[in-house]
């Protein structure tokens, strides 16, 4: 069949396409916030607050990917091998934010790190060194994606997610009037495209 350049626009027309920078993110508390305020220079600062300021600040995510693995089996002990599944494997993401003046952002995914395993200390403590349970420390995060027309397209939903890095943040004299960004870096066990299936 030959290239027919009127069908090609047709398709596009009638299907459209997302853009990458129609999303929006939403990162629910996990329990360790659960009746907590962020302590910040003497203020305090509810957690559902910065739930909802992260919503605008969050710049850039990625979509989580999915990797079969494969064993490579002969079906009668010689021949040709073929491709045999035995599990899946999930990516780690990441998301980068701008910070805010007063560094809330920073300091909540710094807090929820030293919360996962204390490494640092608090309130003029020591760190204790010690792990929390998952189950405490994990928690649900949406991503939307939006249409142009503002309409919602799908959310992936990620289960028992839970930063496990914060990249440094290079801050240096010679770079003048640019907003200060960092990235986290998320785990998750599992996730899912809300509405999508087969019947």
């Amino acid at each position: 069949m030959s290239f027919n350049i009127d069908t090609f626009k047709t398709h596009f027309e009638e299907l459209g396409f997302l853009q990458t920078n129609k999303f929006e993110v939403t990162v629910s508390p996990p329990k360790i916030f659960s009746n907590r305020r962020l302590i910040n220079n003497q203020s305090e600062i509810s957690i559902s607050s910065i739930s909802d300021a992260l919503r605008f600040r969050i710049e850039a995510v990625r979509a989580p990917g999915i990797q079969i693995l494969f064993d490579d089996n002969t079906r009668y002990g010689i021949g040709p091998t073929q491709k045999q599944p035995f599990n899946a494997q999930l990516n780690e993401i990441s998301i980068n934010f701008i910070v805010d003046y007063d560094s809330i952002l920073w300091q909540f995914w710094h807090n929820w790190i030293n919360n996962i395993f204390q490494h640092s200390g608090t309130n003029n403590s020591y760190p204790t060194y010690l792990a929390k349970y998952k189950d405490d420390f994990s928690t649900i995060i949406d991503i939307d994606i939006y249409t142009n027309d503002g309409n919602l397209s799908q959310t992936i939903e990620l289960y028992q997610a839970f930063p496990t890095a914060i990249s440094e943040v290079p801050l240096t004299w010679g770079d003048q009037n640019n907003p200060l960004r960092m990235s986290v870096t998320l785990s998750f066990s599992e996730y899912q495209i809300l509405g999508s299936g087969l019947t």
